[in-house]
């Protein structure tokens, strides 16, 4: 029986990445939790093309090349340096290296956002982030610790089953509930276009 529609949706939890294995067959890694989510912002990308004529407008086409993506972290632990902007650690002082040679990995970002009726479950198919920005500052009265943030782009990828090029999948209302459950073991992708 379908639920009801959310009336308000809040909070992010549950980021996880999931770094792409074949980028033509559309294959992921099982995907890993990044911990401690503050916030996530996505912000469409793309142009608005308008072509007047008669004494009006003709044609609108729309470009959609994604979104801009920021994700704020409590923190990044090493393995995540490593897995997304390829840091090396040494394997005998165990130093954590930035070299300028790396490559930025690209991953599929998975999360949940909460509603009053149910939660929604999203992944960004083909995403890749900025090296993350370093800050700190000194203690003063209180404690207080510093955010980082993760700034990239969630590209189109070409889904080979689905035919078409995809961005973002969310759950819907009507998502079963094996979908939802399953959705950290592995990258749901969309099912053969109707």
């Amino acid at each position: 029986m379908p639920q009801i529609e959310n009336k308000i949706t809040f909070g992010i939890e549950s980021a996880h990445y999931a770094l792409i294995t074949n980028e033509l067959l559309l294959t992921y890694a099982t995907p890993v939790k990044l911990l401690g989510a503050v916030s996530l912002k996505a912000s469409p990308t793309g142009s608005v093309l308008t072509k007047y004529a008669d004494n009006g407008v003709y044609i609108v086409i729309s470009g959609n090349t994604g979104h801009e993506i920021e994700l704020e972290l409590q923190n990044i632990d090493d393995a995540t340096m490593v897995e997304l902007f390829g840091q090396t650690i040494t394997a005998v002082k165990k130093l954590l290296v930035e070299t300028a040679d790396i490559v930025v990995k690209k991953f599929a970002l998975l999360g949940e956002i909460s509603g009053d009726a149910y939660d929604r479950p999203f992944v960004y198919y083909c995403c890749t982030f900025e090296r993350p920005e370093f800050e700190t500052k000194t203690t003063e009265e209180g404690v207080d610790s510093v955010t980082v943030k993760l700034k990239g782009i969630a590209m189109p990828i070409t889904d080979p089953t689905y035919g078409k090029k995809i961005i973002k999948s969310s759950c819907t209302k009507d998502t079963p509930a094996d979908a939802k459950a399953a959705w950290y073991t592995a990258v749901v992708r969309p099912d053969a276009t109707v």
